[in-house]
């Protein structure tokens, strides 16, 4: 005696969650399910998840979010790098103006292969001769130098400082976020 009290509710919960589904106010972006206004909450006793097909039934995993990590603070501008202090998204073959108190010159994002970020720069000449000093480490950091000129090459989550310069690489892709601080 139950089956139209029954029919009656799904018919209810189906036209409740086909009114929702046309909704996109509160929940787009969020992955999670449409929950109408009334129903019982993910989790509780008799409620369903997306996907199965009855209470208790297992569910599969929520997918992967999409969202992008966040731009760094001055976006794509290596302009903003001219005062030694800058966080940018580069590309291979990218020039970064940094000040002569660095010590350094033509600074250079020359490659970006694989998860490895590749920077040249030259020392700039002084008394006669080149003085270099630096440091790295991180994932990965390497650095080499041969009469002034200065290859660093750095994976994600790596930290180098030449002479007056810090190179922090925070990601790479097919691009490098990197933060340029003086030293």
């Amino acid at each position: 005696m139950h089956a139209p009290r029954c029919a009656a509710a799904v018919a209810a919960a189906a036209l409740a969650l086909l009114a929702a589904a046309g909704c996109e106010s509160s929940t787009k972006g969020s992955g999670g399910p449409l929950t109408p206004p009334g129903s019982p909450q993910s989790g509780s006793p008799g409620s369903t998840t997306a996907g199965s097909s009855a209470p208790g039934a297992a569910s599969s995993p929520p997918a992967a979010s999409t969202s992008a990590a966040p731009l760094p603070a001055d976006g794509t501008r290596v302009a903003a790098c001219a005062d030694g202090r800058c966080e940018v998204s580069l590309g291979g073959g990218t020039a970064i103006p940094i000040p002569k108190r660095t010590g350094l010159t033509k600074l250079k994002l020359t490659k970006v292969t694989g998860n490895r970020a590749t920077f040249t720069m030259e020392v700039i000449r002084s008394d006669g001769g080149y003085s270099s000093s630096g440091t790295c480490s991180g994932t990965y950091c390497n650095t080499s130098s041969d009469n002034g000129s200065v290859t660093i090459v750095m994976g994600p989550d790596s930290h180098a400082v030449e002479n007056h310069l810090s190179l922090e690489t925070q990601t790479i892709a097919d691009r490098v976020v990197v933060k340029i601080a003086p030293a």
